[in-house]
């Protein structure tokens, strides 16, 4: 009887060495996952142009500088930097963001998200006006010249152009805050 006593007692001390180790492992995990959360907004930065900010546990690294209107007088530099900055965050949070290209949507040209280099577009980021070269344009965007390891690839399917986003948002310099 003694003897069932205490293996049931080992038992039970096994139970709760799991159940806490499984706790703290939760708990530390949860943390780090908060620490790696990128969130995006729109901001002006220090010469007044709206800009699409990504908040990275490095810092805040400018991802478009919205200098010029589009379409529509409305359509101002500021309203499409809420805008982009907005699906930015939702391809975040659905965790599609994987490379950014060009493509056409409803007939016109686009910068879009893709989940793959050299796969088609899966969600809109902005359009582009009808007489832009989306590889200059997504080229220029991104400012990719002044990386040592840029993170462009070129597909032999399509002629656009594949940024590797995270590697982008890893290589691409903080900002200066206000």
């Amino acid at each position: 009887m003694l003897y069932k006593i205490t293996i049931i007692w080992k038992r039970i001390a096994a139970i709760a060495v799991v159940t806490s180790t499984v706790a703290i492992l939760l708990i530390s995990c949860k943390g780090s996952t908060t620490d790696r959360k990128i969130t995006y907004l729109c901001r002006e930065n220090h010469y007044g142009i709206p800009s699409t900010i990504a908040k990275t546990p490095q810092g805040e690294i400018a991802v478009i500088r919205w200098k010029s209107s589009f379409g529509e007088p409305e359509y101002t530099p500021q309203k499409r930097c809420a805008e982009v900055s907005n699906r930015f965050q939702q391809y975040q949070d659905n965790g599609t963001i994987n490379y950014i290209t060009t493509g056409i949507m409803n007939n016109q040209s686009v910068v879009c998200i893709s989940s793959t280099a050299g796969g088609a577009c899966t969600g809109l980021l902005f359009t582009l006006k009808p007489n832009e070269n989306p590889s200059h344009v997504i080229q220029q965007l991104f400012d990719i010249s002044y990386k040592a390891e840029p993170p462009l690839y070129e597909s032999s399917k399509s002629p656009s152009i594949y940024i590797d986003f995270q590697k982008f948002l890893k290589n691409a310099p903080v900002e200066a805050t206000k």
